[in-house]
């Protein structure tokens, strides 16, 4: 079983940001906005960014990152919009919201990674993925992604096979994860090791799982990386896709598309508690039910289903295979992306 964890899944900064205004003529620094919320709650602020004037302009708005996302909501308390004094001086606070281009561009060294993943010829399945665990360590403060412009071609190889090694033994019985010296040595000292991966296994799992569905539909579509490229060269105007507001909500995924169908070896039966609770000791709530075959005399199942809770866990799973065996209690199952059978047709 794995251990258990209190560490919290990392969140992305865009959702526990607020955007600050301030009133003109009432001019408050950044040291002022760190030092009153660190007084009334502690460590609760990452940083605080102003606007950038010219001269001896006061800045008019910014932005403060916060820890965690309780922080926004414990501010808004339900409100759109809330006022706070600093000194006699006032500012307003709402829900930061970031645009398409804004989240392409924080997201610029993920998408650099990822091209060159792609570029060295890795399947674009294991390059995203492995593109969300370095994402992911980012959001853990641990910079690992932001070295991978600067490399060679052979090292970048070498980090997207270690990358998916990590992934690849996270959903074994046992998650003995390989050495991964180049990884550990661009997380300079941090701490991440195989050791890391292997204890963290269901953090890790779901925090790259929030990766995937979450920012990941941005920094691998390559339609909207296209366009960017596009509106920075000037060939384009201020395109609608790229100015719409982006939400870190996840869309919701039809339960077809967040499935995989299960077969089983004939005289080493299964059911279905023993599949769920495999997945949950590993990686968490992630599993929303299991299906198994109808059969009729205490026959064995054959085969079954499995609905996850997001679609990235099918990918985790499959992580660019098509087909994949995993061994619960020393007996086998194969996997693969469940794939409905087309409507029959009426004449």
């Amino acid at each position: 079983m794995v251990p258990y964890s209190c560490l919290p899944v990392a969140v992305p900064e865009d959702c526990r940001s607020m955007f600050i205004t301030f009133s003109r003529g009432a001019p408050i620094d950044r040291e002022e906005i760190f030092d009153y919320f660190r007084q009334k709650w502690g460590d609760c602020v990452v940083r605080v960014l102003m606007e950038k004037t010219a001269g001896v302009s006061q800045p008019m708005y910014g932005r403060i990152i916060f820890r965690s996302e309780a922080f926004v909501q414990l501010v808004l308390n339900s409100e759109r919009l809330v006022k706070i004094t600093i000194r006699h001086g006032q500012i307003w606070l709402r829900k930061y919201m970031f645009t398409v281009r804004d989240v392409l561009y924080m997201y610029s060294d993920a998408r650099t990674a990822y091209d060159r993943f792609v570029g060295i010829g890795s399947n674009p399945e294991q390059a995203r993925n492995a593109v969300a665990l370095l994402v992911w360590l980012d959001q853990c403060n641990v910079r690992a992604i932001q070295h991978l412009p600067g490399l060679s071609p052979a090292a970048v190889s070498l980090v997207a096979a270690e990358a998916n090694s990590v992934l690849d033994c996270l959903r074994g019985p046992e998650p003995i994860v390989p050495a991964i010296p180049l990884i550990s040595a661009l997380c300079q000292d941090s701490g991440v090791d195989p050791r890391f991966f292997a204890f963290h296994q269901d953090l890790v799992v779901r925090g790259v799982a929030g990766i995937l569905d979450g920012v990941g539909s941005l920094i691998f579509n390559n339609h909207l990386n296209k366009m960017l490229r596009r509106y920075q060269t000037g060939l384009v105007g201020n395109p609608l896709e790229l100015m719409a507001a982006y939400s870190c909500l996840s869309v919701a995924v039809p339960e077809d598309c967040r499935s995989m169908f299960i077969t089983f070896s004939r005289g080493a039966p299964i059911d279905r508690e023993e599949i769920f609770d495999y997945f949950r000791q590993k990686w968490g709530d992630c599993v929303v039910r299991v299906l198994m075959e109808k059969t009729a005399g205490g026959s064995q199942p054959m085969y079954g289903r499995i609905i996850f809770q997001s679609e990235a866990f099918v990918q985790l799973v499959l992580n660019g295979e098509r087909l994949v065996k995993i061994s619960i209690r020393h007996r086998q199952i194969w996997l693969r992306k469940y794939v409905p059978r087309p409507a029959a047709t009426q004449n």
